[in-house]
This record gives structure tokens, C-alpha cells and sequence, in this order.
């Protein structure tokens, strides 16, 4: 695992910033928030070049539920959690669930042979410095990042996953997702069948 330098301070912290604070802890859960250079809490639209020399977007390729996961050829935590990662895009795929990865190898070539062994199916970008800003701009990997389909960020990890956990909480949201879109379905069909017995222009005798 790469640690970066870790941030801390010793002035303490009173009123509506401590309650900030908190939140802040919630989000981070059990990693330390000092491994981040800028708190996020929402993923703001980036823009790379994808493995194949392609130029793409977050928006252009993230699901309606996303986990960016951060990673490199160098990195054992990066390649221990990859089976995990593949049991949940198995598992949740065909839900509008989406892997993304960024890769912080030196080079997209090394990157690319990386994928080509461990046989990575994901669109993967190769990092840039306005991409890894957005992210929060870690010193560490891995760092996995899930996200709603509002781009808000239910859970951010630093260092491998819980299985168990992770699969609760993508479960939660894809389950959420797929509610409301029946509902909205319904509500779809609900409108057509009285439009259907209203016409606003009803035929003259």
C-alpha cells in the first residue's frame, strides 16, 4: 500500500464545524481522512484518457450506481481485492451497476499490460491531476469510492473492502434504483390509462 503523508492538527474544534466534522467521520467511516488533501462528498464530472488512447468522461461512463476504484500494478492491496471486485460486478452488473477504475501507473502502457494479465474487464482511466483533485486527491491506495446515482458518495474505503459490507450497501442502492423506477413506470401507465378515459379533446358527436 502507498501511504502518503498524513495530514493532522492539534487546535480544537467547537459548534457547527465539529458537527461538519462528524459528518465528515461518518462518510470516511473507518479510514483516516487524513490520507485525503480535500474532502469530497460528491463526485464532480472528470475527464481522461481511457486505456485504449480514447478520451472519455465520468458521466459519459459511470452506472446508475458506480464504484471507482483506485489502483496500480505495483500496488498487492490493489491486486488482492480484485477477485472481491469481480464477485460484485458479477453479481450486480446486469442491476446498472459499474465498476470504474483509475489506474496511477507511470504510463498507459503499463497500465493497459497491467488490465491484460489480471484480466480486468473494466473501463479503466489513466490518471491525470485535475481527475485525482476531483477524487479528493488521496495519498493512498487502494482507495474505492461508491457513488448513487445522484454522483453523491455513500461510502469511500481506504485499503481493501469489506465484502460483506460492500455487497449490503450496493444491494440497498441498486434495490432503491430499481424501486423507483417501477414506481415511475406505474406512475407512467397510471397517466396513460386516465388520459385514456379524459381525452383533453373529446371527439364531437
Amino acid at each position: 500500500m502507498k501511504l502518503g503523508r498524513k495530514i493532522t492538527s492539534s487546535r480544537g474544534v467547537f459548534g457547527v464545524t465539529s458537527m461538519l466534522l462528524l459528518a465528515f467521520a461518518a462518510l470516511f467511516s473507518a479510514c483516516d481522512q487524513g490520507y485525503f488533501q480535500a474532502a469530497t462528498t460528491k463526485i464532480q464530472d472528470f475527464r481522461g484518457k481511457l486505456l485504449d488512447g480514447t478520451i472519455s468522461t465520468y458521466q459519459a461512463e459511470k452506472g446508475t450506481v458506480t464504484l471507482i476504484a483506485l489502483t496500480a500494478s505495483w500496488c498487492p492491496g490493489c491486486r488482492a481485492e480484485l477477485p472481491l471486485l469481480k464477485q460484485l460486478d458479477s453479481e450486480f452488473a446486469d442491476r446498472g451497476f459499474k465498476i470504474l477504475m483509475v489506474n496511477e501507473d507511470d504510463s498507459p502502457r503499463i497500465a493497459a499490460k497491467y488490465n491484460k494479465a489480471a484480466k480486468i474487464p473494466w473501463t479503466t482511466f489513466h490518471w491525470n491531476y485535475d481527475m485525482m483533485n476531483k477524487l479528493g486527491n488521496p495519498g493512498v491506495i487502494p482507495v474505492t469510492y461508491l457513488v448513487n446515482a445522484q454522483d453523491s458518495i455513500v461510502k469511500i474505503n481506504v485499503g481493501e473492502f469489506d465484502e460483506k459490507q460492500m455487497r449490503k450497501l450496493i444491494g440497498k442502492l441498486v434495490d432503491s434504483r430499481e424501486s423507483f423506477e417501477y414506481q415511475a413506470i406505474g406512475l407512467g401507465k397510471r397517466i396513460t390509462s386516465l388520459i385514456s378515459e379524459f381525452p383533453l379533446f373529446p371527439s364531437r358527436a
